[in-house]
């Protein structure tokens, strides 16, 4: 049985501009509308979940308004589509799929790039970590992380993120939390960059071990920002 809908002010926009009925179609109008970040791999699934419940993050979020709005022929604010940015518990779960957890990162790199800003504020909340770190102790294989995108990822490709991580790495011990362009300058390459491979095509081999190489970067990017003294936002990390 399908979930009910959770988002209906996105529902009724979807309705409005035509899309009711044609989620697949949105969905690679999303893709073309937000080419400049890279090659995104959404689909009607992407769709499902986000009418139940799940925020992308707010670039994906800007994207979305452009694609109503050219249907629509009026501005859409990003208000309207239905999306809270303050629901802790929604955006720090652990994750119980492949699609889901690279939504997750997306959203989480997102929030920390905002966070460098000077004036953000929002402490760690320890009971929201602890609740994703024991949700991974005991959560069940994957049976499978393969994926089939538009570009492939290739062993090359996940040596070069381990030979950044290490670089990172040693900034980290030399400087200690690092200053803020140097963790800019990590969410600009795990958005930019690691994102799209994500969504990439590679085997199930080829796809655990990109997992492992990015949670590395995530990890360092992470620990970095909290012995700076400017912890991930209150979504945890």
């Amino acid at each position: 049985m399908a979930r009910p809908v959770t988002n209906a002010a996105f529902e009724a926009l979807l309705r409005a501009a035509g899309y009711g009925n044609a989620h697949a179609a949105f969905a690679r109008q999303l893709n073309y509308a937000g080419r400049v970040h890279g090659t995104w791999r959404y689909d009607a699934a992407s769709v499902y979940w986000w009418l139940r419940g799940r925020g992308p993050a707010e670039h994906v979020q800007a994207a979305m308004t452009e694609t109503i709005a050219r249907k629509l022929g009026r501005p859409v604010a990003a208000l309207e589509l239905g999306f809270t940015t303050t629901d802790v518990t929604t955006n720090a779960n652990y994750p119980h799929s492949r699609d889901h957890a690279v939504d997750t990162a997306e959203q989480l790199w997102g929030m920390l790039a905002k966070h460098l800003c000077p004036q953000a504020n929002g402490a760690f909340q320890n009971d929201v970590a602890l609740q994703a770190a024991l949700a991974w102790r005991y959560d069940l294989p994957d049976e499978t992380v393969t994926n089939s995108g538009r570009h492939p990822v290739t062993t090359a490709d996940i040596d070069s993120l381990y030979a950044l991580a290490d670089h990172f790495t040693e900034l980290d011990r030399r400087h200690g939390g690092g200053s803020r362009r140097t963790r800019a300058i990590m969410i600009d390459l795990l958005t930019r960059q690691v994102s799209p491979m994500l969504r990439g095509t590679y085997t199930d081999a080829t796809g655990r071990n990109l997992m492992r190489a990015v949670a590395t970067l995530s990890g360092q990017l992470a620990f970095m920002s909290y012995d700076a003294g400017n912890p991930p936002p209150p979504n945890g990390f």
